[in-house]
């Protein structure tokens, strides 16, 4: 229930999972947000390989948000390698979204090899969770060859003021 503000990481996070603990969160600032993540950025890669089948939750910025973030962008690769039926929900900002995301920015790949739901912002929004001014640059990139570039691929939410490409002059300060 604190909050996080002004901070960037770039150090490369890996996840390696053989156990059986069950809804794993991987965020490049914060596994799980119950408070505020305010004007934070993430620069460095996240990489999920596992072979249990449990749940992960894998955002750029927070794996599982159940509080805010506002004005957070991330900037690097999210990738994911699963077997055995195991799902990740994973999304440029945040996997698994409760609450708000808002003005936040994504501009790296999400590359995919297994059972996932995976957005550019959210991987799956639930409600009465909401989507705000927010950007997606770029696509998400399957084992099959296959792309796509979304928002959200799963929402119950709002989603509202969103574009998905050609974010030229859009400012952060951090």
């Amino acid at each position: 229930n604190g909050t996080i503000e002004n901070c960037s990481n770039k150090s490369e996070v890996n996840f390696i999972n053989d156990s059986n603990e069950f809804n794993i969160c991987l965020g490049g600032i914060a596994g799980e947000n119950q408070g505020e993540i305010n004007n934070c950025n993430n620069q460095s890669d996240l990489l999920l390989s596992c072979t249990k089948n449990i749940s992960y939750y894998i955002g750029g910025i927070s794996g599982l948000n159940n509080g805010n973030i506002y004005n957070c962008f991330n900037k690097s690769t999210i990738s994911s390698n699963t077997i055995n039926d195991t799902k990740a929900i994973i999304g440029g900002i945040v996997g698994l979204n409760r609450s708000t995301a808002k003005i936040c920015l994504n501009t790296q790949d999400i590359n995919i090899n297994g059972n996932h739901i995976a957005g550019g912002i959210v991987g799956k929004n639930e409600s009465p969770a909401k989507i705000l001014d927010s950007f997606n640059e770029v696509n998400i990139k399957t084992s099959d060859e296959e792309i796509f570039n979304n928002i959200s691929e799963k929402s119950q939410g709002t989603i509202e003021d969103i574009a998905k490409q050609n974010i030229s002059e859009l400012y952060f300060i951090i």
